[in-house]
Protein backbone atom coordinates (compact mmCIF):
# COMPACT_ATOMS: atom_id res chain seq x y z
CA UNK A 1 0.00 0.00 0.00
CA UNK A 2 2.93 2.34 0.68
CA UNK A 3 3.99 2.28 -2.99
CA UNK A 4 0.44 3.07 -4.07
CA UNK A 5 0.19 6.03 -1.70
CA UNK A 6 3.69 7.25 -2.57
CA UNK A 7 2.98 7.08 -6.30
CA UNK A 8 -0.30 8.89 -5.80
CA UNK A 9 1.42 11.66 -3.84
CA UNK A 10 4.10 11.90 -6.52
CA UNK A 11 1.52 12.24 -9.29
CA UNK A 12 -0.49 14.82 -7.38
CA UNK A 13 2.55 16.99 -6.62
CA UNK A 14 4.60 16.59 -9.79
CA UNK A 15 3.96 20.07 -11.17
CA UNK A 16 4.89 21.85 -7.94
CA UNK A 17 7.92 19.57 -7.54
CA UNK A 18 9.20 20.42 -11.00
CA UNK A 19 8.80 24.10 -10.24
CA UNK A 20 11.29 23.75 -7.39
CA UNK A 21 13.81 22.05 -9.66
CA UNK A 22 13.67 25.13 -11.87
CA UNK A 23 14.19 27.58 -9.01
CA UNK A 24 17.07 29.89 -9.92
CA UNK A 25 19.33 29.43 -6.88
CA UNK A 26 18.94 25.65 -6.74
CA UNK A 27 19.71 25.40 -10.44
CA UNK A 28 22.70 27.72 -10.11
CA UNK A 29 24.09 25.73 -7.18
CA UNK A 30 23.77 22.39 -8.97
CA UNK A 31 25.09 23.93 -12.18
CA UNK A 32 28.12 25.43 -10.45
CA UNK A 33 27.28 29.02 -11.40
CA UNK A 34 26.13 30.35 -8.04
CA UNK A 35 28.11 33.11 -6.34
CA UNK A 36 28.74 33.17 -2.59
CA UNK A 37 26.32 36.04 -1.79
CA UNK A 38 23.53 34.21 -3.61
CA UNK A 39 24.41 30.97 -1.81
CA UNK A 40 24.19 32.70 1.58
CA UNK A 41 20.88 34.22 0.57
CA UNK A 42 19.59 30.73 -0.29
CA UNK A 43 20.63 29.41 3.13
CA UNK A 44 18.96 32.38 4.81
CA UNK A 45 15.73 31.84 2.91
CA UNK A 46 15.67 28.11 3.68
CA UNK A 47 16.33 28.79 7.35
CA UNK A 48 13.47 31.27 7.47
CA UNK A 49 11.17 28.65 5.95
CA UNK A 50 12.20 25.67 8.04
CA UNK A 51 12.34 27.35 11.44
CA UNK A 52 8.53 27.62 11.86
CA UNK A 53 7.95 24.48 9.78
CA UNK A 54 10.16 22.38 12.06
CA UNK A 55 8.17 23.51 15.08
CA UNK A 56 4.83 22.90 13.36
CA UNK A 57 5.85 19.40 12.24
CA UNK A 58 7.10 18.43 15.69
CA UNK A 59 3.88 19.69 17.27
CA UNK A 60 1.68 17.88 14.73
CA UNK A 61 3.55 14.59 15.22
CA UNK A 62 3.13 14.87 18.95
CA UNK A 63 -0.56 15.68 18.66
CA UNK A 64 -0.99 12.74 16.28
CA UNK A 65 0.80 10.51 18.81
CA UNK A 66 3.60 9.83 16.34
CA UNK A 67 6.40 10.96 18.64
CA UNK A 68 8.39 7.89 17.60
CA UNK A 69 8.95 9.48 14.19
CA UNK A 70 12.50 10.78 14.61
CA UNK A 71 12.10 14.17 12.98
CA UNK A 72 15.30 16.22 12.75
CA UNK A 73 15.08 20.01 12.75
CA UNK A 74 16.55 21.41 9.54
CA UNK A 75 16.68 24.94 10.88
CA UNK A 76 19.31 23.97 13.45
CA UNK A 77 21.69 22.86 10.70
CA UNK A 78 20.91 25.82 8.47
CA UNK A 79 21.45 28.10 11.46
CA UNK A 80 24.97 26.72 11.87
CA UNK A 81 25.66 27.39 8.21
CA UNK A 82 24.47 30.98 8.52
CA UNK A 83 26.61 31.50 11.62
CA UNK A 84 29.65 30.39 9.64
CA UNK A 85 29.05 33.34 7.32
CA UNK A 86 28.44 35.77 10.18
CA UNK A 87 24.65 35.71 9.97
CA UNK A 88 22.89 35.41 13.34
CA UNK A 89 19.29 35.00 12.18
CA UNK A 90 17.11 34.87 9.09
CA UNK A 91 16.16 38.17 7.52
CA UNK A 92 12.56 36.97 7.21
CA UNK A 93 10.54 34.04 8.56
CA UNK A 94 7.72 32.16 6.86
CA UNK A 95 4.44 32.72 8.70
CA UNK A 96 2.02 30.25 7.07
CA UNK A 97 3.01 26.95 8.71
CA UNK A 98 -0.10 26.79 10.89
CA UNK A 99 -2.35 26.92 7.81
CA UNK A 100 -0.68 23.87 6.28
CA UNK A 101 0.63 21.60 9.02
CA UNK A 102 -1.80 19.65 11.19
CA UNK A 103 -1.94 16.13 12.65
CA UNK A 104 -3.96 15.08 9.58
CA UNK A 105 -1.73 16.71 6.93
CA UNK A 106 1.71 16.17 8.47
CA UNK A 107 2.24 12.88 6.61
CA UNK A 108 2.03 14.74 3.31
CA UNK A 109 4.31 17.47 4.62
CA UNK A 110 6.88 14.85 5.61
CA UNK A 111 6.68 13.34 2.13
CA UNK A 112 8.00 16.66 0.82
CA UNK A 113 10.60 17.57 3.43
CA UNK A 114 12.07 14.08 3.79
CA UNK A 115 12.14 13.71 0.02
CA UNK A 116 14.02 17.01 -0.13
CA UNK A 117 16.82 15.41 1.87
CA UNK A 118 17.52 13.08 -1.06
CA UNK A 119 17.81 16.08 -3.36
CA UNK A 120 20.08 17.73 -0.82
CA UNK A 121 22.73 15.12 -1.53
CA UNK A 122 23.28 16.65 -4.97
CA UNK A 123 23.42 20.09 -3.42
CA UNK A 124 26.16 18.97 -1.06
CA UNK A 125 28.46 17.98 -3.89
CA UNK A 126 27.90 21.37 -5.48
CA UNK A 127 28.42 23.20 -2.18
CA UNK A 128 31.73 21.37 -1.71
CA UNK A 129 32.94 22.77 -5.02
CA UNK A 130 31.70 26.26 -4.19
CA UNK A 131 33.26 26.45 -0.72
CA UNK A 132 36.33 24.34 -1.41
CA UNK A 133 37.79 21.62 0.77
CA UNK A 134 36.02 18.91 2.74
CA UNK A 135 35.03 20.92 5.80
CA UNK A 136 31.28 20.95 6.48
CA UNK A 137 31.48 24.58 7.62
CA UNK A 138 28.91 26.50 5.59
CA UNK A 139 27.27 23.33 4.30
CA UNK A 140 26.20 21.45 7.45
CA UNK A 141 22.67 21.08 6.13
CA UNK A 142 23.69 19.69 2.75
CA UNK A 143 26.26 17.34 4.31
CA UNK A 144 23.57 16.01 6.65
CA UNK A 145 21.28 15.47 3.65
CA UNK A 146 24.00 13.50 1.92
CA UNK A 147 24.68 11.22 4.89
CA UNK A 148 21.07 10.79 6.04
CA UNK A 149 19.07 10.90 2.81
CA UNK A 150 18.40 7.19 2.36
CA UNK A 151 17.64 6.70 6.05
CA UNK A 152 15.23 9.65 6.15
CA UNK A 153 13.39 8.41 3.05
CA UNK A 154 13.04 4.90 4.47
CA UNK A 155 11.72 6.38 7.71
CA UNK A 156 9.15 8.41 5.81
CA UNK A 157 8.02 5.36 3.79
CA UNK A 158 7.55 3.42 7.01
CA UNK A 159 5.43 6.27 8.33
CA UNK A 160 3.33 6.30 5.15
CA UNK A 161 2.83 2.58 5.54
CA UNK A 162 1.31 3.15 8.98
CA UNK A 163 -0.94 5.86 7.59
CA UNK A 164 -2.01 3.59 4.72
CA UNK A 165 -3.20 0.95 7.14
CA UNK A 166 -5.22 3.45 9.17
CA UNK A 167 -8.29 5.51 8.38
CA UNK A 168 -6.09 8.50 7.57
CA UNK A 169 -7.56 10.76 4.87
CA UNK A 170 -5.59 10.58 1.62
CA UNK A 171 -7.05 13.95 0.65
CA UNK A 172 -5.50 15.51 3.76
CA UNK A 173 -2.12 13.98 2.94
CA UNK A 174 -2.28 15.26 -0.63
CA UNK A 175 -3.20 18.71 0.66
CA UNK A 176 -0.21 18.71 3.02
CA UNK A 177 2.19 17.68 0.26
CA UNK A 178 0.83 20.05 -2.37
CA UNK A 179 0.66 22.99 0.01
CA UNK A 180 4.22 22.43 1.24
CA UNK A 181 5.66 22.26 -2.26
CA UNK A 182 3.71 25.34 -3.27
CA UNK A 183 4.64 27.28 -0.13
CA UNK A 184 8.35 26.55 -0.51
CA UNK A 185 8.25 27.54 -4.17
CA UNK A 186 6.52 30.80 -3.34
CA UNK A 187 8.90 31.47 -0.44
CA UNK A 188 11.94 31.06 -2.69
CA UNK A 189 10.55 33.28 -5.46
CA UNK A 190 12.42 36.40 -4.23
CA UNK A 191 15.66 34.52 -4.96
CA UNK A 192 14.83 34.72 -8.65
CA UNK A 193 15.69 38.41 -8.47
CA UNK A 194 19.35 39.50 -8.77
CA UNK A 195 21.14 39.85 -5.44
CA UNK A 196 23.41 42.75 -4.51
CA UNK A 197 26.30 42.89 -2.07
CA UNK A 198 24.51 45.62 -0.14
CA UNK A 199 21.45 43.40 0.36
CA UNK A 200 23.44 40.46 1.73
CA UNK A 201 25.91 42.52 3.71
CA UNK A 202 28.83 40.90 1.89
CA UNK A 203 31.68 43.27 1.10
Amino acid sequence: MTDTLRNFLRAETDEAHQRLHEQRSFAALVGGTIELPEYIRLLDRLHGFYKPLDHAISTALRDHRAENFDYHWRSDLLGLDLEHFGETSSKSVWSQSSSIVSPMTVGGVLYVVEGAVLGGSLMDRAACKLLGGQSTAGRCYWAWCRSEGKHRWALMLKHLDKLSSSDHSVDELVYGARATFRALGDWLTPLDRPVSNVETGIA
